[in-house]
């Protein structure tokens, strides 16, 4: 009996150990997530900022010429520029 009662001691300390690891691991995961978004909401509002600040141009007439440029144009963008260039081409 007295052996049964410290094997279910230790096996409480193991579930408890396991718990906390848990327990640290989805913190740290959220916390992870959270950043993320909050990366995300700023990257959409500097790209919202972005698009607002430029000037509405009319691309009726050129748009062989502007498709051609945004093509090149994208080539020589980085990530979060070339999403930019995304956002831009639909919104115009």
């Amino acid at each position: 009996m007295q052996k049964e009662l410290q094997e279910l001691k230790l096996q409480y300390k193991k579930l408890k150990i396991e718990h906390s690891l848990f327990h640290d691991i989805a913190d740290k995961m959220i916390e992870e997530k959270d950043n993320e978004i909050s990366r995300f909401s700023d990257d959409n509002r500097n790209l919202r900022q972005s698009l607002q600040s430029r000037p509405q141009v009319d691309h009726s007439d050129n748009d062989n010429y502007n498709t051609a440029s945004h093509e090149v144009d994208s080539m020589n963008l980085s990530p979060s520029a070339a999403e930019q260039q995304i956002l831009v081409c639909l919104y115009s």
